[in-house]
């Protein structure tokens, strides 16, 4: 008796589970397909006897799509006896193409960076010497050192799952950009790579990159990036109370290095217009830490400026790095001798 394990990427074994094994005309045993997935074959007495003693045994398959759900690519591997592989690659349906791009700066207020992404050939087609090149933008810095390229599963049904990182790789850095040379291949690849924000243009930043056979341009892809905007190094509101029905006093708060930029010797300074006068009991001051897009309250450092004589204006925040900072105070409404409907008022702060 001999026995060898059906693979796993085949079922629906299609008309008699069992059969004759034959030699010309004469019987000389039997196979069956079991219900485990085993193709077994036993002789009989009558091959004995006979020489050159060889055959084939047929049968229709289908294949199991559950195995290329996350990989289209499978090796079929038949075991001992017979140890032979071969693969197969299905055809990826979905949202596959021959390559494909995407980015994102690295936060949402005030980023440095831009983290790129190129998807290569998740369409499995068959590519010779196959090039890809990115052209970085004007306003972009590339971080040629810390390229990365990964390949990757591409499932029956499109899905992308990222695999191995590839330590070994035909990357060169051209004018303003980079080439990766993949050769010859049907695999899907992903470039990782990032960009330095040195320049604010007002249209953005469109990158391309580009598949080349050879010399030739193949496709390409764009992804645009609107224009990033930055916070501002000092801002400033205030609010009366009551709504500004016969109000006494204004709030006013001042918040300072929101752009994030490293900043020394600073001093805000505040000019309190005539009519207002300043609540110096009311004055604090907090450094901002930021969520996301929020800024929210962090850690209030009121006390220790006051116990170094420095919560007053101009407030000397010194040497603040890249950290934010927002400052209270109240100001109370001096009204004249003589009636005013309305008065307004202009608070500067530098």
């Amino acid at each position: 008796m001999a026995e060898i394990k059906i693979p796993n990427a085949f079922k629906g074994i299609a008309g008699k589970m069992s059969g004759d094994l034959k030699f010309g005309d004469e019987v000389v045993g039997s196979y069956e397909i079991t219900e485990d997935g085993y193709l077994k074959v036993v002789f009989n007495e009558h091959l004995e006897d006979k020489t050159e003693r060889k055959g084939k045994v047929g049968f229709l398959v289908e294949f199991n799509l559950n195995e290329f759900k996350d990989d289209a690519s499978q090796t079929i591997k038949f075991k001992d006896p017979i140890d032979k592989e071969f693969t197969i690659t299905a055809k990826p349906g979905g949202e596959t193409s021959s390559i494909s791009k995407s980015g994102r700066p690295d936060a949402d207020i005030n980023p440095e960076y831009i983290n790129w992404v190129i998807d290569v050939n998740t369409s499995l087609d068959k590519l010779d010497n196959a090039i890809v090149e990115d052209i970085i933008p004007e306003g972009l810095e590339l971080d040629f050192e810390n390229i990365e390229i990964y390949e990757l599963k591409v499932g029956y049904e499109g899905k992308i799952t990222e695999g191995d990182k590839i330590d070994t790789l035909n990357l060169e850095q051209i004018d303003k950009g980079f080439k990766f040379e993949i050769g010859e291949t049907n695999k899907a690849y992903r470039i990782k790579y990032k960009t330095k924000i040195v320049d604010y243009p007002a249209d953005g930043y469109n990158n391309k990159a580009i598949l080349k056979y050879g010399e030739d341009k193949k496709d390409e892809a764009e992804y645009k990036i609107d224009k990033i905007e930055r916070g501002s190094l000092i801002e400033k509101s205030g609010w009366a109370d009551n709504n500004g029905n016969n109000s006494t006093k204004i709030t006013w708060q001042i918040d300072v290095n929101k752009a994030e930029q490293n900043l020394e010797n600073v001093s805000v300074e505040d000019n309190i217009p005539e009519g207002l006068s300043l609540n110096d009991s009311t004055m604090r001051v907090w450094k901002l830490d930021k969520t996301g897009d929020q800024w929210g309250y962090g850690k209030e450092i009121t006390k220790s400026l006051e116990d170094s004589g420095k919560l007053k204006f101009p407030l000397e925040l010194g040497n603040i790095g890249t950290t934010a900072y927002r400052i209270y105070y109240e100001t109370v409404i001096e009204y004249g001798a003589e009636y005013q409907k309305e008065i307004k008022f202009d608070n500067k702060a530098i």
